[in-house]
């Protein structure tokens, strides 16, 4: 684990770059202010127990990783395309009105 992975807000930030998606792109999947979001980010609040697993099914992590940063996410960070190449259109199909989801938009 990268010291900057250390905190449960730096996962969620990771997790959130590391596929390109914004603030808002994420709000509107958990029908969720872009405020919230940075909230958590920036570690001022936590997610509910039912938006926390729905971050860690649209980023495609495990519960574990997002809370403790102690289980290897299934793949690396490297590119938006190698966490999980269904993730994108999986999130689409939550949130049909975020047409640039994972464009950086």
């Amino acid at each position: 684990m990268t010291p900057l992975l250390g905190t449960f807000p730096a996962r969620l930030r990771a997790a959130r770059g590391a596929l390109l998606f914004t603030q808002e792109q994420v709000g509107r999947v958990l029908s969720v202010s872009p405020r919230n979001v940075a909230n958590w980010e920036a570690g001022r609040s936590r997610p509910s127990f039912e938006s926390l697993a729905k971050l860690s099914e649209i980023y495609c992590v495990s519960l574990d990783w997002l809370l403790t940063g102690k289980h290897r996410l299934p793949h690396s960070f490297t590119t938006p395309s190698d966490l999980c190449p269904h993730l994108v259109s999986l999130a689409k199909e939550r949130c049909p009105q975020c047409e640039n989801l994972g464009g950086g938009a």
